[in-house]
């Protein structure tokens, strides 16, 4: 068994080892552990599987959550689908436990990407008319921002698609110390959120449009790539803000994964050139 949790620990992905999606592979004796939990005949029977899963999950069931996420990506019975959220509760898992364990799956196939989605949305306690929180990502972004290094490409790419203004402003919260230096970037994302605003409540956009190119020429000229990422995030949900000049700088952007996200937009547009 102690063989088993060093194997496993040793296959936990460290914060470098995000850097280039490295994820947990399913382990076959804690899926077979896991499907005895959930499966379990009686009390007594689940009681005992219980006890044998805490035994694999390690110290705070950190070893837990990567098994928990292939099992129930392949669920393919309503039992089995809710195994995640049963486990976490019965095993007492710490929000930090489950975030850090589900964020390497941002980096996988689509299937893992909107499996990882789905759970993380739990943690980011959005409501209609309320933006997302994303403070609970904030462990997993100081350290590199701070270090001018970019953070787990998947997380970032989840947190702009999801709301590009929530994720600009965490992203300026931990970079940018200096309040005066926040000013410009705090002023061109309230223009553009009010600009969401308007669309989504059917008010004219028209009287806005002067200052809201103002602000996007900002953010696509910006020093900062996750200004510029916002930038062209804001741009894929207002098309018709977007300027071909600023579509082909971001195209040719230094930074990669700007580079790689204009990348995605020219080839989706591509249909429309036809």
């Amino acid at each position: 068994m102690n063989a088993l949790l060093l194997l496993l620990a040793a296959a936990l992905p460290t914060f470098r080892e995000f850097q280039d999606g490295a994820r947990v592979a399913p382990d076959p004796a804690f899926q077979a552990a896991i499907r005895a939990v959930v499966h379990a005949r009686d009390a007594e029977d689940r009681r005992s599987s219980l006890e044998a899963l805490r035994d694999l999950a390690g110290p705070e069931g950190v070893l837990l959550v990567p098994q928990l996420f292939h099992y129930t990506l392949r669920a393919d019975t309503t039992r089995d689908a809710m195994a995640f959220g049963v486990l976490v509760e019965h095993m007492a898992l710490s929000r930090d436990a489950v975030v850090r364990g589900t964020i390497p799956f941002l980096e996988g196939a689509d299937q893992e990407r909107a499996h990882a989605a789905g759970v993380l949305a739990h943690f980011e306690e959005a409501e209609p008319d309320r933006p997302p929180s994303f403070t609970v990502y904030r462990p997993f972004l100081e350290e590199p921002l701070r270090a001018g290094l970019t953070p787990p490409a998947g997380l970032t790419r989840h947190l702009f698609s999801s709301d590009a203004g929530q994720a600009l402003l965490v992203f300026l919260r931990i970079a940018v110390e200096d309040s005066d230096a926040r000013k410009p970037v705090l002023w061109a994302q309230h223009v553009l959120e009010d600009l969401a605003w308007r669309e989504r409540h059917g008010f004219p956009t028209d009287e806005v449009r002067r200052e809201v190119e103002a602000q996007l020429a900002f953010l696509v000229e910006h020093d900062a790539w996750w200004a510029r990422l916002a930038a062209l995030h804001w741009m894929r949900e207002h098309p018709g803000f977007a300027r071909a000049e600023w579509r082909s700088r971001l195209e040719a952007d230094p930074h990669a994964l700007v580079r790689a996200e204009a990348a995605r937009d020219a080839k989706r547009r591509e249909p429309e050139r036809r």
